[in-house]
């Protein structure tokens, strides 16, 4: 890809997708606009004088289907724990890690890859598992325009590709675990790679032609399917991954125990009343449940394969 077209993806990314161009040497990522690297507040209630719970959100989803889906979820929250609740979301998984790091958030959504480097390094600890469509688990799905000539994950050597995040299992470990299991290295493999930091923007860059594959999250997929958008119509899965557990609630080692108990209890029980299963039915989860440890282990299995401790 020429320079000229590269300039003119990226400022289509930019309108489009909120998108970066990315690295593999570098792993550069930049910043498109000041509300991806801010924080996102939308709490529908003011509690004068409490301290927020602030709950992070990990980038599945842009930030504009964030606010879409969470916003029931967020009242309920508000509502049974009866404090002002903060969502904080940012561009990329690492941000999150590091904040959870420095003690700044509560609890949050976080992806599987991240739950369990997180668990293991004792930053967070997670607390619920969603059950979607009556399934635990989920995976990645390797993705191509239907009228391409691409029919294997390896047909798309020395082609341009999308990954969602670094520290994604669905959007980056995977492919990266298939390759090398193919016996290649990611490291020059693609002609061109991006970060897009969410899965819906992966499947638009796929849909529109803007990278010759992506990978994205299947819940995500799936959820574009049954709403019958366009965007499906115009892609096909040419390889998926192993089936992990779905991302989990997590709550900050620092927090207060009393606090954490309160939570689980409120995740754990909000599909036993009306408002509680319409906030779910947003999220398009049944319940939550408690973490199975075991979902999580072809992630380690994996990393271990990689030669990965992170």
């Amino acid at each position: 890809m020429s320079m000229h077209h590269f300039i003119n993806l990226g400022v289509f990314l930019c309108f489009l997708l909120f998108v970066s161009a990315c690295s593999h040497t570098e792993k550069k990522a930049v910043p498109l606009t000041s509300e991806l690297s801010a924080n996102n507040k939308f709490s529908s209630v003011v509690l004068e004088e409490q301290e927020p719970f602030k709950f992070a959100i990990a980038s599945i989803l842009s930030i504009r289907e964030t606010h879409r889906i969470y916003h029931k979820f967020i009242n309920y929250l508000e509502e049974e724990l009866d404090r002002p609740v903060e969502i904080i979301q940012k561009q990329t998984y690492a941000e999150i890690k590091e904040l959870f790091e420095q003690g700044e958030i509560d609890a949050g959504i976080v992806c599987s890859y991240l739950a369990v480097i997180g668990n293991q390094s004792g930053i967070f600890e997670s607390i619920a598992m969603p059950v979607k469509n009556q399934e635990k688990v989920f995976t990645s799905y390797i993705i191509v325009r239907k009228d391409s000539e691409f029919e294997t994950f390896v047909d798309l050597k020395s082609h341009s590709f999308a990954f969602s995040d670094p520290l994604s299992y669905s959007g980056f470990i995977v492919p990266n675990y298939e390759l090398k299991k193919a016996g290649y290295e990611l490291n020059g493999y693609f002609s061109n790679s991006y970060y897009t930091y969410s899965h819906d923007n992966t499947i638009i860059a796929v849909a529109n032609g803007l990278v010759d594959g992506g990978a994205t999250h299947s819940d995500i997929y799936q959820q574009l399917e049954a709403e019958n958008n366009p965007l499906i119509q115009q892609i096909k899965i040419i390889g998926e991954g192993p089936y992990v557990g779905n991302s989990p609630i997590v709550v900050s080692s620092n927090i207060d125990k009393s606090v954490k108990g309160k939570l689980t209890n409120v995740v754990l029980a909000m599909h036993l009343n009306n408002k509680g299963q319409k906030a779910l039915e947003k999220l398009n989860i049944n319940y939550f449940i408690k973490p199975e440890n075991k979902l999580y282990e072809p992630i380690n299995q994996m990393l271990a394969e990689l030669g990965d401790s992170k």
